[in-house]
């Protein structure tokens, strides 16, 4: 269909095409801003994000909010680890102190330590799972900057939950702090300008 105008007491109307074009336009300009989600569908839009104004109440909400799932799904051990940053790993037993414990002292203690290592190994598959859920809810930006931090191939083979949060806390803030200065810097520009200078000064 072509362009065509319809004239009428002196208004001129656009019709067809380019009408249609002119409506595009304007629903493009008032376009929402683009809504980031992680990995897990639950957690919706609750990720960390780098540069974003909003980064450090983000970090909060997110943390709270992924502590929440871990919680229902791995239990309170893992909602304890995200939420204070707390390791609450099982404790190994003592091995028997006497010269010649008795039979029943160390089938006590090998039971104890079977336990042990179950826990431990369940505890320890929890925390890598926790470990790639928290990174999965980062952006790629996010994800860039942690990457860029010394040592992070060893904290990630380790899957240290407590050492990750804490850098993407100190990267979330960071960018709030550094924010607060600029304003900080900008309204004393803006005082200077204001000040009026009087002739006796």
């Amino acid at each position: 269909m072509t362009e065509e105008t319809e004239e009428a007491s002196g208004v001129t109307r656009l019709t067809g095409k380019s009408a249609r074009q002119r409506t595009q336009k304007s629903n493009n300009r008032f376009k929402p801003p683009k809504k980031y989600t992680g990995d897990i569908a639950e957690l919706g839009t609750n990720v960390y994000m780098y540069g974003a104004k909003n980064a450090g109440n983000l970090y909060l909400k997110t943390t709270e909010a992924i502590a929440d799932y871990v919680g229902r799904e791995y239990g309170k051990a893992m909602r304890v680890l995200v939420k204070e940053g707390k390791e609450s790993a099982p404790t190994e037993p003592n091995e028997p102190t006497e010269k010649d414990p008795s039979t029943v002292r160390l089938r006590k203690y090998e039971s104890e330590l079977k336990k042990y290592c179950h826990k431990k190994d369940e505890y320890d598959e929890n925390e890598a799972r926790v470990f790639l859920i928290i990174k999965g809810q980062c952006t790629l930006a996010m994800k860039n900057k942690i990457e860029e931090t010394k040592n992070y191939k060893k904290i990630k083979e380790d899957a240290d939950v407590p050492w990750l949060l804490e850098v993407i806390k100190g990267l979330a803030f960071a960018i709030t702090e550094v924010q607060h200065e600029q304003w900080t810097m900008v309204q004393s520009v803006k005082r200077l300008m204001m000040m009026k200078q009087f002739p006796d000064e």
